[in-house]
């Protein structure tokens, strides 16, 4: 059972639009706890980096450490 209090973190290497993530914020959206989930993703934006996988991660905010202090900051 879902209330106020809890908290969804969805982190996947997939964009916003189309992944498991936005389906997940669309049920809970139309439940009325869109306050309780926090997506992290690719922007829907055009990539056009090229590197390791490593920074390909750091520059999107999906390197441990940003995945970190974003959940850090949700939490609080």
């Amino acid at each position: 059972h879902l209330n106020n209090k809890s908290k969804i973190i969805i982190i996947e290497e997939n964009t916003k639009i189309g992944g498991l993530g936005s389906v997940i914020k669309d049920f809970l959206i139309e439940n009325n706890y869109n306050n309780i989930v926090k997506h992290i993703c690719l922007e829907d934006t055009v990539h056009d980096k090229i590197g390791s996988q490593k920074y390909l991660r750091d520059i999107n905010n999906l390197s441990v450490n940003k995945i970190d202090k974003i959940i850090k900051k949700f939490l609080n």
